[in-house]
């Protein structure tokens, strides 16, 4: 059985990385090769000098890890034997376990994000991958989006990333990986593992108190009808979203002149693509037969720790 924060070992991997212009699939290969405890906000890592596979590998000997309050992640990672330039097909990769579960992704890894050396115009290139469930591994993300960026200077890669490009992560585990290929074709490159090849350094984001928004109420049937149910439902948009977010409370009220209505409140998460605790606030009431030609009014209520969002609505009952 492994220790708390280990991951299984990495098996052999064969592949080939095509350098096609304009492809992220570079990524791809080196994922597949090289990719396989408590932080919070600027917290720093070390790894020791020397501990590449071959000398050629970028060493790893430093990262530091801080977020924005709106969840913008920068990661840096400090390399001794480099300082100006890194030399062509050679970078540094960080495989992010977004769910802190090793049952999911590639063997754990459910986002990668890097940073590599061009081979044909010994340009960097910022590269992202996220697992494909249906295709069962990393995919390439193409193109990369403006808002994830990549650089190199005075011996430290530099990647920043909004944590929605990481599956709204909140909290994760990750490591990070260098890579020095020979040739495109290479299927033993060197490396240098942080923390090491079977273990993960765990790192919790600080973000701002969570706000939320909830959009123009509609009514279920459109028209009220006297005497019939009525669901009036808003969708609830929060800051703060993620995965694992803490489940939403609805609560609502209505009347219809000054006759209050008996109501029942329910909150139904999204399901797609990811449950990341946003959904639908529903209201259900059932109209008397007395409101035909009247106004049903009320409110729609969403509530999560200190965050509260109340949308009043009003109906012409049919």
């Amino acid at each position: 059985m492994n220790a708390p924060g280990d991951r299984p070992r990495r098996k052999e991997r064969s592949h080939e990385i095509d350098l096609r212009p304009r492809s992220n699939r570079v990524l791809t290969g080196v994922l597949v090769a090289a990719i396989a405890g408590g932080a919070r906000a600027d917290a720093t890592f070390t790894d020791p000098v020397g501990d590449q596979s071959k000398p050629t590998a970028p060493d790893i000997t430093g990262v530091q890890v801080a977020n924005t309050p709106d969840g913008t992640l920068a990661v840096r990672v400090t390399v001794a034997n480099y300082q100006s330039v890194l030399p062509p097909l050679s970078g540094v990769v960080i495989g992010f376990d977004t769910d802190k579960n090793p049952a999911t992704g590639d063997q754990g890894v459910d986002a990668a994000l890097g940073y590599l050396v061009d081979p044909v115009t010994n340009a960097g290139t910022t590269l992202l991958a996220r697992w494909d469930p249906n295709d069962e591994e990393l995919t390439d993300v193409d193109p990369v989006p403006s808002t994830v960026a990549g650089s190199f200077a005075d011996g430290v890669v530099t990647l920043t990333v909004p944590r929605s490009e990481l599956l709204y992560t909140s909290a994760f585990r990750f490591e990070v990986v260098s890579v020095a290929f020979q040739s495109p074709f290479d299927i033993d490159p060197a490396t240098d593992f942080a923390p090491t090849d079977t273990t993960f350094w765990d790192y919790d984001l600080v973000l701002a108190p969570a706000t939320l928004s909830e959009s123009a109420p509609t009514a279920t049937p459109r028209t009220p009808v006297a005497g019939h149910a009525l669901v009036v439902s808003t969708n609830v948009t929060r800051s703060d979203k993620s995965p694992t977010a803490t489940a939403l409370r609805a609560s609502c009220a209505a009347r219809v002149g000054a006759t209050r209505l008996r109501t029942s409140a329910s909150f139904v998460p999204t399901t797609q693509p990811l449950a990341l605790g946003e959904g639908k606030a529903r209201c259900s009431l059932r109209l008397p037969k007395t409101a035909r030609g009247k106004l049903v009014r009320g409110s729609i209520t969403a509530q999560v720790g200190g965050a509260t969002v109340t949308r009043p609505f009003t109906f012409r009952v049919r």
